[in-house]
C-alpha cells in the first residue's frame, strides 16, 4: 500500500482549507524517525496559524509526536499520514499507517518502570475523545482535542 491508501485512510484528499467553518490539511512523510519532529512542527505551526490556544497547539505536537513515533516503531508502514482538522470548538488530529500493528497492551495503566509503552496513555491524557481503527489496510488513530479558543474559522 502507498500514499493513496494512506489518503483514502485518512478520510481527505484536501491538502488546504476545507468549506463550512472548517480548515483541514495533511501531511504524508516516511515513517522513520526523522518523521516525528517535522510532523510535530507541522502541528505547532498549523495550530498556531489556525489560532488555537497555547494549551490545544502543545496537545496537537504530543499527540502528533507520539502517534508518528508509533507508527515509525511499531508499524512496518513505509508512510504515515498527519490529518488535521479544526472548527470553532475542537482540533482533530488522525494519523494513519499502512502497516500492522502489535496489539495493544492489556494494562491500562503504564507501569511506573516501563521506559516505553506510554505513547497511547499519553495521547488519553491529551484527548478529549480517542478512537483506533485497524484492518488489513493499516491503522488510523482519532485523537480529539477540545478547544474554545481556535479563532474564526469562517473568514
Amino acid at each position: 500500500m502507498g500514499i493513496e491508501q494512506l489518503i483514502r485512510r485518512t478520510g481527505s484528499s484536501s491538502c488546504g482549507p476545507s468549506v463550512s467553518g472548517q480548515e483541514a490539511v495533511l501531511r504524508i512523510a516516511p515513517a522513520v524517525a526523522k518523521s516525528v519532529p517535522k510532523l510535530r512542527a507541522f502541528a505547532q505551526s498549523t495550530g498556531r496559524e489556525w489560532g488555537a490556544d497555547v494549551e490545544s497547539v502543545d496537545a496537537m505536537a504530543i499527540i502528533v509526536s507520539e502517534l508518528v513515533a508509533n507508527a515509525y516503531q511499531h508499524s512496518g508502514s513505509a508512510d504515515v499520514a498527519v490529518l488535521l482538522l479544526a472548527d470553532r470548538e475542537r482540533v482533530v488530529v488522525r494519523v494513519s499507517d499502512t502497516g500492522c500493528w502489535n496489539e495493544v497492551p492489556t494494562s491500562s495503566r503504564p507501569q511506573e518502570e516501563m521506559t516505553s509503552g506510554r505513547g497511547l496513555h499519553l495521547v488519553r491524557a491529551y484527548a478529549s475523545d480517542l478512537s483506533v481503527e485497524r484492518g488489513g489496510y493499516g491503522t488510523t488513530i482519532t485523537a480529539e482535542v477540545s478547544t474554545v479558543h481556535v479563532a474564526d474559522l469562517t473568514r
